[in-house]
């Protein structure tokens, strides 16, 4: 028992750190309510920024309807005064004549005995109707042989009421508390505490009231549209990021295709280049060849006499043996024609391979070498 103590203790203090740093230079509104008016105040860590007190004009009568109207055109009136946030950290301090209270005295206890001797307490002073009632209770004297503790207790109603309210006036109860100064109240608030036992709210704030609390807000709504100025203004951005990449491929593509048809122009050029210097060089080849040829046919066909005509011209240009057919008027002719050729100083050869008359002409065929 004693290391569950220890361990409770232990967790209460770190998470009473984690509080007290999430609380910081944060509002707290404290609302004093009492049966014939309300004193509201705005506090900070260090300050108090803001107090408005109110008269009411409803009678209590045990938190009749038109004393809870009342008190909600009231807040409303202040807060819209004092220019609230919306969702601001509230804290109610009942007067003491608005709920039920009891002084009980314990012998020393722990806390988690003292915790049950209070609740069975609470069920002897409540009997039969303790449920509909939330209690609260705090220490108030420590002595030697006895413990005091103060005990509260309000009908649950008029707490759904009181979280009701919140509801419609956007703000979180974070406690209902009785009998305590603003002061107190403050300074417990910014050390991180967290009211427990001393309130009258249930014990998990964060319940399904804190939730409605939070979805009747304008906090959602602001996420909400937050979020759709934000989805828009991603929308835009990526449809210009979109026609800004669209455009930069068109010019790319665009690029590419030039680079493409000047990549195939450059091959055709080349292609033509070499086969240009192909066709130069068989060029080159052909005319030295023909020029050689060109040469010996004209001599050759000089060196013909009157009187015959040469038909055929047959040869080489590498060996220089040439085959020359013609015909003659005469076959004196044809002897004088052999006679001036083998006479020639460029001729080393000269050859009558056969004649023959073909009516009125003469036909030769003649093989001569040249040096």
């Amino acid at each position: 028992m004693e290391e569950q103590e220890k361990t409770g203790r232990i967790i209460r203090r770190l998470r009473c750190h984690w509080q007290h740093e999430g609380r910081k230079n944060k509002q707290l509104v404290l609302l004093e309510i009492g049966k014939g008016g309300i004193h509201c105040s705005c506090w900070q860590a260090d300050c108090c920024l803001w107090q408005k007190e109110k008269l009411l004009e409803s009678a209590w009568l045990d938190g009749g309807a038109d004393w809870w109207q009342e008190l909600r055109e009231v807040l409303q009136d202040i807060f819209i005064w004092a220019r609230v946030p919306e969702m601001v950290d509230a804290i109610w301090i009942l007067e003491e004549e608005l709920v039920m209270s009891e002084q009980l005295e314990f012998p020393p206890l722990k806390e988690t005995e003292l915790a049950q001797a209070v609740a069975w307490e609470t069920e002897q002073l409540l009997p039969g109707n303790s449920a509909e009632y939330n209690t609260a209770y705090a220490i108030s004297d420590t002595g030697s042989a006895q413990v005091l503790v103060h005990l509260w207790a309000w009908p649950k109603e008029q707490v759904q009421l009181a979280a009701s309210l919140s509801l419609t006036l956007h703000f979180r109860l974070r406690a209902i508390l009785v009998g305590m100064s603003t002061e107190k109240v403050q300074r417990a608030w910014y050390k991180g505490y967290s009211f427990n036992n001393w309130s009258l709210q249930e014990e998990h704030p964060w319940s399904l009231v804190q939730a409605k609390q939070l979805l009747n807000s304008s906090y959602p709504r602001r996420f909400l549209l937050y979020c759709l100025a934000l989805s828009m203004g991603l929308y835009g951005v990526t449809q210009g990021a979109l026609f800004v990449a669209g455009k930069g491929l068109e010019r790319g593509e665009q690029e590419l295709a030039q680079y493409i048809v000047w990549q195939e122009r450059m091959a055709q050029s080349q292609r033509l280049e070499q086969t240009l210097a192909r066709y130069r060089q068989l060029d080159k080849r052909v005319r030295e060849e023909t020029t050689q040829v060109s040469g010996s046919v004209q001599r050759l066909g000089k060196s013909i006499s009157a009187g015959c005509w040469l038909e055929l011209l047959k040869g080489d240009a590498k060996s220089k043996e040439w085959l020359l057919e013609g015909a003659c008027h005469q076959p004196e002719l044809l002897s004088r024609l052999v006679d001036d050729l083998q006479q020639d100083p460029k001729l080393v050869q000269v050859r009558l391979q056969g004649s023959q008359q073909q009516g009125e002409s003469f036909t030769f065929s003649l093989l001569v070498k040249e040096k």
